[in-house]
């Protein structure tokens, strides 16, 4: 018989990631590479697990953003291509080359330092342009960074990507102009990549092109070329900004947690930090273990009373967007109840008044961003409705 699970755990549902790594790889063509994204400690699901469970869905290369990521991910015993998205120092580039893992050079300057670097052993190496992002990467024309950086490194990259910000991605792709600086926008100077990349496969030595992450893989389907870079959509989650909304994907994270205290108040007592919140009537609340530090939020919006600014400027939000105030609400079952009072470090009080008892033991799901789920939360991955 299993152990049950901690107080306080991160679930993750491996059927989920499964289901939705199978409508995303459905949408692929049958030459297109699949990179999946495990950064942000898998965005939250737990990196070497997660990632273990996308190579053995068919996952061709891993996508981390910092190299202490694609250690861990050597360490655990993977062996499938990791590529590091981020720019890295001298004393990183020396490490991942150890690591054997694939590094991302922004400039020809960095290409000569991996060289030196190296000392002659052959690296992966994929050059990062920027095509209207303005974070990082080679602004000026693609093929003069391809051509310093094999002269610097004695042969050529094994891919060449972009980044696309939200909504960059345009419906289909114009014309290519004749040269780098007639492409004066997103869309003409992903054409001049499309183009550049026909030219190269002519020669049998085209990189991997790759610029389609998972809002371009909605919007845009033919900018999926070599390989597509999937992260959100993994893990259930379609981009907000996505014009198209092709996948039926499915949420594979809750943080669990369990009642550890039961009061019952009068009406008009104060609650939490600062008194934010008056209860109305005599009400019946219970304390959960988990708060700003689990990464449960920065601020529930029940705690905001009505005579606040910031108050009347949410409810000013919500109107704009066609909603009403509603609290941050738990979850046992099919019930609901409002997260009341100013969160704590490690604390929330949730107001159970007029509901089925919840009694002390009772396990609640809690709202939580998964990027911002604290690591050191164990997570239980379970398959579908087994542990």
């Amino acid at each position: 018989m299993p152990d049950p699970p901690p107080t306080t755990y991160v679930r993750v549902d491996r059927g989920a990631l499964r289901r939705n790594v199978a409508a995303v790889r459905a949408a692929l063509t049958p030459t297109t590479r699949f990179c999946a994204v495990v950064k942000g400690n898998a965005y939250g699901h737990g990196l070497v697990e997660t990632a273990r469970l996308f190579v053995e869905q068919g996952a061709d290369v891993l996508g981390v953003a910092a190299l202490d990521e694609g250690v861990a991910l050597r360490e655990a015993g993977l062996e499938t291509p990791v590529l590091l998205f981020n720019a890295l120092t001298d004393r990183e580039l020396r490490l991942a080359v150890e690591r054997r893992l694939t590094v991302t050079l922004t400039h020809p300057e960095r290409a000569r330092a991996l060289a030196r670097v190296a000392s002659g052993r052959r690296v992966d190496y994929h050059l990062e342009l920027d095509v209207g992002l303005g974070r990082s990467g080679f602004r000026e024309e693609p093929g003069q960074f391809l051509r310093e950086a094999q002269a610097a490194l004695g042969y050529p990259p094994s891919g060449v990507w972009a980044h696309l910000g939200p909504r960059m991605a345009p419906e289909r792709l114009p014309a290519a102009p004749l040269g780098w600086p007639e492409a004066r926008d997103v869309a003409s100077r992903l054409a001049y990549l499309a183009a550049l990349r026909q030219r190269l496969r002519t020669t049998g030595e085209a990189p991997l092109f790759h610029v389609a992450a998972s809002g371009a893989l909605c919007d845009c389907p033919e900018l999926q070329w070599d390989m597509v870079r999937i992260g959100c959509l993994l893990y259930g989650v379609l981009p907000s900004f996505a014009r198209r909304r092709p996948f039926e994907l499915t949420n594979a994270i809750e943080l669990r947690t369990q009642v550890v205290d039961l009061r019952v108040l009068p009406r008009g007592a104060l609650v939490g930090y600062g008194g934010e919140f008056r209860t109305a009537r005599e009400s019946l609340l219970a304390t959960l273990p988990v708060g700003l530090y689990h990464g449960v939020g920065l601020i529930p919006e029940s705690s905001v009373t009505v005579g606040t600014g910031l108050r009347r400027w949410l409810g000013l939000r919500r109107g704009t967007r066609g909603g009403v105030f509603r609290p941050t609400c738990v979850r046992m079952g099919e019930q609901r109840a409002p997260i009341v009072g100013r969160l704590s470090l490690n604390e929330c009080t949730v107001d159970l008044t007029g509901l089925d008892p919840w009694p002390i033991g009772t396990e609640v799901a809690v709202p939580a961003r998964m990027t911002t789920l604290n690591p050191v939360l164990p997570r239980v991955y379970v398959d579908d409705e087994g542990v």
